[in-house]
């Protein structure tokens, strides 16, 4: 396979990334509203270590490389998260 060919398939599968993220994202914004309702902090360390034990395990050779993301996702759905909840 060459490099235009891989980066084709890079672009269609980051075409495909972007909506689900787009979803995440609008799924941490009814978090939050949950969290506002029960009076729920944003950051739930045991969730989250829990979401990153699993991933890395399941992501096999690419275990670190899953969690980074993950870390990232999470950190980007609690700042969306107190955007919404901050006065």
């Amino acid at each position: 396979m060459s490099l235009s060919e891989i980066r084709t398939k890079i672009d269609r599968i980051d075409r495909q990334l972007l909506p689900l993220f787009v979803e995440r994202m609008r799924c941490a914004e009814q978090v939050a509203e949950e969290k506002r309702a029960q009076n729920l902090p944003i950051y739930n360390a045991d969730r989250e270590a829990q979401i990153l034990e699993q991933v890395s395990g399941e992501a096999g050779e690419y275990g670190a490389q899953a969690r980074m993301l993950y870390t990232n996702l999470m950190t980007l759905s609690r700042q969306r998260q107190q955007e919404l909840l901050t006065p």
